[in-house]
């Protein structure tokens, strides 16, 4: 089954609320959930995508191509599927997950 988890590409502050995602992404990992996330590695989505990687499971990141020339990404993912919009990559993020997850900014 895979979880789609929208979050930011932004650190954020709260150390409080960093140490409850991570607590969720493991439970679900562990459970054996795979993550279907934006693709980026930095912020809440490579935290996120660092505590699936660390449980062997299955990464999808799913990235507008806009984004390709001002991020990079570096990290391993099992696959990167590129969009042309922002829209069709939430919609791409839906079509293949069975339950979705919105964590709040941070």
């Amino acid at each position: 089954m895979n979880i789609c988890i929208f979050c930011g590409s932004n650190a954020g502050n709260s150390e409080s609320i960093r140490k409850d995602i991570v607590l969720i992404c493991e439970l679900v990992s562990n459970y054996g959930f795979d993550l279907v996330f934006g693709g980026s590695d930095y912020g809440t989505m490579g935290l996120v995508a660092d505590v699936f990687r660390k449980n062997g499971r299955k990464i999808v990141g799913i990235r507008p191509e806009k984004f390709i020339k001002n991020e990079k990404s570096s990290r391993q993912k099992n696959e990167l599927i590129f969009t042309k919009t922002m829209s069709e990559r939430k919609s791409k993020m839906l079509e293949i997950s069975d339950v979705i997850v919105a964590f709040p900014g941070l």
